[in-house]
């Protein structure tokens, strides 16, 4: 398994600052300027300490308010993530001027990839193979090994800035009945695998403001990520 070869997931920025008490007075504020730059938006939640729109463009957004932090979630985004680069930029900004806040507690970018897989146990299979951890034969904490689901996280941590690692298998069910009279609209029971690699890269030390360029920090960490994630998927 060859990181080129891997599905875009998900791209997650996320901001963490202090208490944003302002949050009270100026949702509406904040929301009415946001969305004079995406007027499509739509309203997924509103409560005072969280607040949640969908944005439909070339992925799926939700950007999200929250009373200490603030992340923008893209579904499925195109590869280059220059849309997502753009959105986060404008965004974050708002917040930042609209709740006062001059420093971050904690910036983080997240890369969720996946590699579909025919059977639940073809993933696992794939894991194992990285040989990121031995898996013995034979009888151990006396069980027998049949089936076996891998999971690795290995975290790494600098001064400023810290990354996590994640790779596991999963297995996705979508089981869907239509509401009696619907009759046009089919069910669906439906099951898929996957092996899901995910990449967290995150600041430590507090981060000015006024020093954050968003586009350039994203392309940095993206460069990062593309160069060294097949050191873990190739295995030996």
């Amino acid at each position: 398994m060859e990181f080129q070869n891997l599905k875009l997931e998900k791209a997650v920025i996320e901001i963490r600052y202090p208490k944003a008490y302002l949050l009270w007075d100026r949702a509406g504020s904040l929301w009415t300027t946001v969305l004079k730059n995406w007027p499509a938006l739509n309203n997924i939640e509103a409560n005072p300490s969280k607040t949640v729109f969908r944005l439909d463009l070339e992925a799926v957004y939700e950007l999200v308010v929250e009373f200490e932090a603030a992340r923008i979630v893209a579904h499925r985004p195109k590869q280059n993530l220059v849309e997502f680069q753009s959105i986060v930029s404008t965004f974050l900004a708002i917040i930042a001027e609209m709740l006062n806040i001059e420093q971050f507690a904690r910036v983080g970018f997240r890369l969720i990839y996946s590699h579909e897989t025919a059977t639940r146990e073809a993933a696992d299979e794939l894991i194992t193979h990285m040989n990121l951890i031995r898996v013995p034969e034979g009888q151990y904490f006396g069980l027998q090994k049949k089936t076996i689901s891998p999971a690795l996280t290995v975290k790494f941590t600098g001064e400023e800035v810290g990354a996590t690692v994640r790779i596991n298998s999963q297995t996705q069910v979508i089981d869907f009945v239509p509401a009696p009279g619907f009759f046009e609209i089919e069910a669906i029971n439906k099951q898929s695998h996957r092996v899901l690699f995910d990449v967290d890269y995150f600041t430590i030390a507090t981060v000015d403001v006024s020093q954050m360029n968003f586009t350039e920090w994203i392309s940095q960490i993206y460069h990062l990520i593309k160069r060294d994630s097949n050191q873990f998927l190739k295995g030996s």
